[in-house]
């Protein structure tokens, strides 16, 4: 993915998502704990993957768009995604990134 880069801690490597990504995002926005906390239909594990995939692609346009985006959270060593940190673009002109 272009301006993408991947990042590496001792435990945890930070890398794009991509499209078979989808499964594991729709199974962490299932969870209650998680959906309460932003703005997600999770009614149901349709819902949930639908907004997956939106929700990659949506974090993904911010790479060539912005220079920077969300990173899938993942074990250093592999595995599914744990979950997501980045930045993603304001809604408004001008407006500074959210974390």
């Amino acid at each position: 993915m272009e301006g993408a880069r991947t990042l590496l801690t001792e435990q945890l490597r930070l890398v794009p998502f991509v499209g078979a990504d989808a499964s594991d995002l729709a199974e962490i926005l299932a969870d209650p704990d998680v959906s309460k906390n932003i703005t997600f239909d999770a009614s149901s594990p349709e819902k949930c993957h639908e907004g997956a995939v939106k929700r990659i692609g949506w974090y993904n346009a911010s790479w060539p768009d912005a220079g920077f985006g969300v990173w899938a959270v993942r074990l250093r060593d592999g595995g599914s995604a744990l979950g997501w940190c980045g930045f993603v673009a304001s809604d408004e002109e001008g407006g500074d990134p959210e974390i």
